[in-house]
């Protein structure tokens, strides 16, 4: 099952709380999308308090150094506060320079804090077919 408008409707706009939420940054004389941020919320438990997670923020290339993304961040900040998180919290991959000194730019700080591990292809087949199904479940 692949990804769908109407998935991503429901998954976004249909329900309450919604899966993401996106911003969107528009070139209203041309009438494009030139940007958007999408985000998701992550309950936890340590604290009492969600965080933001930023899982997308693209700016076209036309439109970068207009503030547009400055604009995308500001207004997830805004939900952060509005939705009482903790923190607002994005990966970066380690090559995209320009990526990390705009985001320095606006006051973020690399985390040290937390190593990234990922399960997946045959690592995550294999894993699943190593535990028997619990019929309870399911």
């Amino acid at each position: 099952m692949g990804l769908t408008l109407d998935g991503m409707r429901e998954a976004g706009f249909g329900k309450t709380p919604p899966d993401f939420t996106a911003f969107v940054a528009e070139d209203v004389e041309h009438g494009d999308l030139v940007g958007m941020a999408v985000t998701y919320l992550i309950p936890y438990t340590y604290t009492g308090r969600p965080v933001l997670v930023v899982k997308e923020l693209f700016i076209a290339e036309q439109a970068r150094s207009l503030g547009i993304g400055a604009g995308l961040m500001a207004e997830v900040a805004r939900l952060a506060l509005e939705l009482s998180c903790m923190a607002v919290r994005w990966q970066v991959a380690p090559w995209n320079e320009s990526g990390r000194r705009f985001y320095e730019r606006l006051g973020a700080v690399e985390d040290n804090e937390w190593v990234n591990y990922a399960l997946e292809g045959e690592a995550l087949l294999n894993l699943a077919a190593s535990v028997e199904p619990n019929p309870a479940s399911s």
